[in-house]
This record gives C-alpha cells, sequence and structure tokens, in this order.
C-alpha cells in the first residue's frame, strides 16, 4: 500500500511513500495523520491526504514513511478540504498552506 503525503514544499501534487510493516494494515485509517517523511537528505512532517493500492512510480524507487503519530488525533476530513480550496484560492501548494496552518508544535518532525 501506498501514502499520498502532502509536505511543506512547493510541489503540485501530494507525494507517494510507501506504506511498510503494520502501518499499512491500518489502510484509510491513516488518512488525516500526521507522518514522518524522507523529502531529498532530511526528514520532514508530512500529512496522509489518501492511501491507493498503487502508484504510477516504480516501486522500487518509493521510499517509505519513517514513522506515523499515533499520538495526536488526525485531522478531519472537512479540514483537508478548507486547505486544500484555500490552497487552490491562494495558488499556493497544499503541503504548504496545510503545514503553516498546524499549531507551531506539530510541523517539526517528532524524534
Amino acid at each position: 500500500m501506498y501514502a499520498r503525503v502532502i509536505v511543506d514544499a512547493p510541489l503540485a501534487q501530494p507525494l507517494d511513500y510507501r506504506l511498510a510493516g503494520g502501518i499499512d494494515a491500518r489502510g484509510n485509517d491513516l488518512v488525516g495523520r500526521l507522518c514522518v517523511v524522507p523529502l531529498a537528505r532530511r526528514k520532514v512532517t508530512g500529512l496522509i491526504v489518501a492511501v491507493a493500492d498503487s502508484t504510477s512510480i516504480d516501486a522500487a524507487a518509493v521510499r517509505p514513511v519513517a514513522r506515523v503519530v499515533d499520538e495526536i488525533a488526525a485531522v478531519s476530513a472537512a479540514w483537508l478540504a478548507l486547505t486544500r480550496f484555500a490552497a487552490d484560492y491562494y495558488l499556493q501548494s497544499w503541503g504548504e498552506l496545510a503545514i503553516a496552518a498546524l499549531p507551531p508544535l506539530l510541523r517539526a518532525p517528532p524524534g
């Protein structure tokens, strides 16, 4: 299974990450959850916006989700829709707007 994740970067589309181990068994319960994912040479906070069975990217090139943050409740579908609308309205990437809208303590990737 794959998670579609938005991150605080000027990207047009969510990024695909592989769900590994016990994470993939949770499926759609992951939508709206914060996670930690690799982006270039660093780890960043991301937000899972969808879960899919397949990806259009070569499966060998897809990196895994490093961690799903279970200590914090998932954001609602309404909040995701609002941030998606606001990003489109203000011509900003969804990830940049949604991550910036989180409280400051939630923006930094947990250790």
